[in-house]
């Protein structure tokens, strides 16, 4: 096996709505179909790149993105539905620009893909 079976029922639960779930992104692609009950999330009121954030009262993780030719500092904010990184606004003190937003179970569903054990990936690249 190149994968461990799944232990206990939390993990089955989620190993077998994973796979349904790409099994119904696979069928409706193949059909030409678009999904009209997923995501299950309110697009509206969502978060926009580019947008201002207002950093106060909020819980930040300090990261650096390293690119090619510099290493930038973000911070990372986790709403109830969304994962956003933001780049310190250096005019407005507890303020920030939004440089990337992703709702949370697009990439709990691209962890789950790209670790053949999702309880041991610590570290994923989108």
């Amino acid at each position: 096996f190149a994968k461990r079976l799944p232990c206990g029922a939390v993990e089955g639960t989620r190993r077998s709505l994973q796979v349904f779930f790409l099994i119904r992104q696979l069928c409706t692609s193949l059909l030409g179909e678009e999904d009209t009950r997923l995501p299950l999330s309110q697009v509206e009121g969502a978060v926009a790149e580019d947008e201002k954030l207002d950093l106060n009262n909020s819980d930040l993780i300090a990261c650096s993105v390293v690119m090619k030719d510099r290493q930038a500092k973000r911070f990372l904010v986790i709403s109830s539905s969304q994962l956003i990184l933001v780049e310190p606004d250096t005019s407005q003190l507890g303020w920030g620009v939004v440089r990337f937003v992703a709702f949370l179970q697009v990439q709990q569903m691209l962890i789950f893909a790209l670790c053949s054990d999702p309880t041991e990936c610590d570290q994923f690249t989108l």
